[in-house]
């Protein structure tokens, strides 16, 4: 995978951070979201699967585009800042997945969170609907309409790319998400 464009934004994600960090600031992280190393060798030869800041299109995490001063174009070249990161310590193990949530409760298109297929090897999709059968009919689609809609589009958008269903769960004993 090759680096970001010269002059491009490196991007932030926060947690709370977002208008107190500056670039080149360092801070001091505790578990879990200290140093961490990730090398061919602690693998013992395998490749690690990282699914990083999954389903950005939804509201619920700090890294969505709605969250802690975040905005639309944020996400991709802050995914390509850290990709590039493990790339420059020499981590060549890593299959980097990108996932997003079936609905998209944001205005942004999903496309626009894309990385670009230099930063990305898999691409993928949680999906839940109706988890209860007291969920509201109505509030959720079935698990066939959610692939059908959203499947066709990360194909087209990553057309060299496997697709995959990283999170499910639905109900079949709500009328309004059958599983599937």
């Amino acid at each position: 995978a090759s680096g970001a464009s010269v002059g491009a934004p490196l991007g932030l994600i926060s947690n709370h951070l977002h208008d107190r960090v500056q670039v080149g600031d360092v801070l001091e992280l505790g578990p879990p979201c200290g140093e961490f190393t990730l090398d061919a060798a602690s693998a013992d030869g395998r490749p690690i699967v990282l699914r990083f800041a999954a389903e950005m299109n939804g509201n619920w995490y700090p890294w969505s585009e709605s969250a802690n001063g975040n905005e639309a174009g944020d996400f991709a070249p802050a995914w390509r800042h850290i990709h590039d990161r493990f790339a420059a310590a020499g981590v060549d193990n890593v299959i980097w997945l990108w996932s997003v949530n079936r609905s998209n409760t944001l205005s942004t298109d999903i496309a626009d969170y894309y990385p670009g297929d230099d930063w990305v090897d898999w691409v993928g999709l949680s999906s839940y609907g109706a988890l209860t059968p007291a969920d509201r009919p109505g509030d959720w689609e079935d698990f066939r309409v959610a692939l059908d809609r959203v499947v066709p589009r990360l194909a087209a958008m990553a057309p060299d790319k496997p697709v995959f269903v990283f999170e499910f769960g639905f109900t079949d004993h709500n009328p309004s998400g059958t599983a599937p």
